[in-house]
């Protein structure tokens, strides 16, 4: 089964890292400094979906000592956090890479999960 889900791991990664392509090379120049804000607010998002694949892959796959680390736990949240506004975003507003999103924020759940029980 963790052979399975490593492949679909994989697979959504690459997707998404498609997405994430296709995303920045699809950005207009801003005219303004919000603009330019939210431009780079929305990259450094669709960075964080991008790791939050292989955190799901750390935290799934090994039970390392180094992952209950308070400080790293905490990173870990807000990548994910990070990152599932951009799957939410990719699911509910552009309707694009439905099942991609729809994948990792399942991996994204499990590993709130994961980090949240480390962390209390």
């Amino acid at each position: 089964m963790r052979v399975l889900i490593n492949i679909i791991a994989c697979i959504a990664f690459g997707s998404q890292l498609f997405s994430f392509v296709l995303n920045a090379l699809n950005m207009k120049k801003p005219e303004t400094e919000i603009e330019s804000l939210n431009n780079e607010f929305v990259l450094v998002a669709y960075i964080c979906s991008l790791l939050s694949v292989p955190i799901f892959f750390v935290l799934y796959n090994f039970g390392l000592k180094f992952a209950k680390l308070k400080f790293l736990n905490i990173v870990f949240l807000g990548f994910m956090l990070l990152g599932g506004y951009v799957l939410c975003g990719q699911l509910f507003v552009l309707n694009d890479f439905i099942l991609t999103s729809c994948v990792i924020l399942l991996f994204n759940v499990y590993s709130l999960r994961k980090v949240l029980s480390y962390l209390f």
